[in-house]
């Protein structure tokens, strides 16, 4: 096992989601199965959350859930994602995990297996942070059933029957630096005698072998060169490896392997791990899929990036996020359609926190080309606003997301804008009159805006006409937000030949934000534009 131990995952997939067009919008003020409150984006049929989407959280412990819904209840596949780490992902039914599952709680401690309505119920793995672990049956979160424990040392081997995640009934006791087995029975977790146990177990069988060195311990069975075979425990204690599950030939081919900081459970070759295989990075990833040597490869493949809290699920190639998949990213927002090499390539749409949603094509997780530009509410936003204050209300509107959803593709040469700008995409809609690509930017100093400009020459008449004409639409228009709508408030500085002049107007309610318009005067030329953020141009 080799290149899936470094895989770097940063981040869900139903092939139905790219053949219909959605709806996609926000909704504030739901609540989920744990009567915990969300705001979701995403997919919207019947004014209620149906599809893929997220429900994002404000509580400062859920983060989001990302993944689909019914009828407002998660309901498919989904993770939700945790401030501290902890995750619980898989399935879901009506609000809650039931079937094939993973979750990890705050201790770092992993549970791989059946849910039922919210409950481990089934047969599943679990792994706790000292390294010990169990294996076998549980139902309504205890165990119950046939289970095999082994403790954090490694020396002693409990296959038991569980009531309420306690022993109870007959089972097996092997500890290995007495190399002695206990066989008999438990009530309440305590020994009440020895006897004959009701089932079978390969702690008996004549092949069995118990080791104790200071490089290893060994309990299981062996075949007649003495190799490890079937079901049995090796603990490498120089590398500190655990393995425990069906060996043939001495190698592990079916189970689970416990490192310092990694948790594996399926099958292992030569050639590396294959099959459907879950693997936990404590504090970095969860990944969970279909492996073929040692690499994530093929459809509904999860990845949890446990530090980012990112989630991706879809297609893999190669241990790559390529092909048709959905990426819940750290900032909320989410990439729905083609990915190639782990980045966001192709038809698609991009689907922010605050509801607004961009479909087109993308290269490298930025926009290409546009379809459809959709606010959050589900309607179009035009990419042409035909007067000032369409486009204003757009522009600012879209602040408080720090201008994303209007972002193309990066601006590689910076010599004919601005020298404090840092870095620029392209705006994605364009004021009406403009004269060169309207920007997105962001300075040196961290401040971001937004620059459209009207007007580039040397004709000063021609220059503090659109100047003029700009602030007067600007001082006319009506801002929309949720507390009603605000026009902005500024005084007017006149244009003067052969000087940069600015004007600033403020918008009430919005601390530090600036709608400048400016004449820039420089070695005989005029350019007129408007910038819109936190920036500050000089009085």
């Amino acid at each position: 096992m080799k290149q899936f131990f470094l895989l770097l995952c940063t981040l869900l997939f139903s092939a139905a989601i790219f053949a219909q067009v959605v709806t996609t919008g926000r909704i504030e003020n739901l609540k989920d199965d744990w009567g915990t409150s969300y705001t979701y984006v995403g997919e919207i049929k019947n004014k209620m959350p149906n599809g893929l989407g997220m429900a994002i959280y404000s509580n400062g412990h859920a983060l989001k859930y990302a993944g689909y819904f019914l009828n407002g209840k998660f309901h498919g596949k989904g993770a939700l994602v945790f401030e501290d780490g902890s995750f619980l992902s898989g399935d879901w039914k009506n609000g809650k995990l039931d079937g094939n599952c993973a979750s990890l709680n705050k201790d770092w401690d992993l549970f791989i297996g059946a849910y039922k309505n919210g409950k481990k119920d089934g047969r599943g793995t679990y792994f706790y942070k000292d390294k010990s672990f169990l294996v076998g049956q549980l139902k309504d979160d205890n165990y119950n059933g046939r289970c095999i424990f082994i403790n954090a040392s490694g020396t002693t081997l409990a296959d038991n029957l569980y009531v309420n995640s306690k022993k109870d009934g007959t089972g097996y006791q092997y500890e290995v630096e007495k190399k002695k087995l206990y066989e008999g029975t438990w009530r309440g977790g305590e020994w009440v005698s020895s006897g004959t146990a009701s089932f079978k177990s390969f702690v008996t069988n004549t092949s069995f072998t118990g080791e104790s060195t200071a490089d290893q311990i060994i309990m299981g069975c062996t075949d007649k060169d003495r190799y490890l075979e079937d079901t049995a425990f090796w603990y490498d204690i120089k590398k500190s490896v655990r393995y425990f599950g069906k060996h043939k030939a001495g190698y592990l081919v079916d189970g689970l392997i416990i490192r310092d900081s990694s948790r594996f459970l399926g099958k292992v070759n030569d050639r590396g791990v294959y099959g459907y295989c879950s693997f936990l990075k404590l504090g970095k990833y969860y990944d969970e899929g279909m492996y073929k040597n040692d690499f994530l490869e093929g459809a509904n493949n999860l990845s949890i990036n446990l530090d980012k809290k990112a989630i991706y699920y879809g297609n893999t190639k190669e241990g790559n996020f390529t092909g048709k998949a959905w990426l819940a990213t750290d900032s909320n927002d989410m990439y729905v359609g083609s990915f190639e090499g782990g980045q966001f390539t192709g038809t698609g749409y991009m689907l922010f926190r605050n509801g607004k949603c961009v479909k087109g094509t993308f290269k490298d997780g930025s926009t290409e080309t546009v379809t459809a530009f959709i606010d959050e509410n589900g309607k179009p936003i035009s990419l042409k606003p035909k007067t000032t204050a369409e486009a204003l209300n757009i522009v600012v509107g879209e602040y408080d997301n720090n201008y994303e959803a209007l972002k193309g593709s990066t601006i590689l040469n910076m010599n004919e804008y601005d020298t404090a700008y840092y870095r620029a995409e392209k705006s994605i809609i364009s004021f009406p009159g403009s004269v060169r690509q309207n920007l997105v930017f962001e300075t040196w100093n961290f401040y971001i805006g937004y620059e459209a400009a009207v007007y580039k020459g040397s004709n000063f008449a021609a220059a503090k006409t659109q100047y003029d004409k700009l602030c007067k639409e600007i001082a006319a228009t009506s801002i929309k937000s949720k507390n009603g709508t605000v026009k902005p408030t500024g005084t007017k500085v006149n244009a003067e030949e052969g000087n940069t002049v600015n004007t600033r107007f403020e918008i009430a309610q919005m601390t530090d934000y600036n709608i400048w318009v400016q004449i820039k005067y420089e070695d005989g030329n005029y350019i007129v534009r408007l910038i819109a953020g936190d920036y500050k141009l000089e009085d």
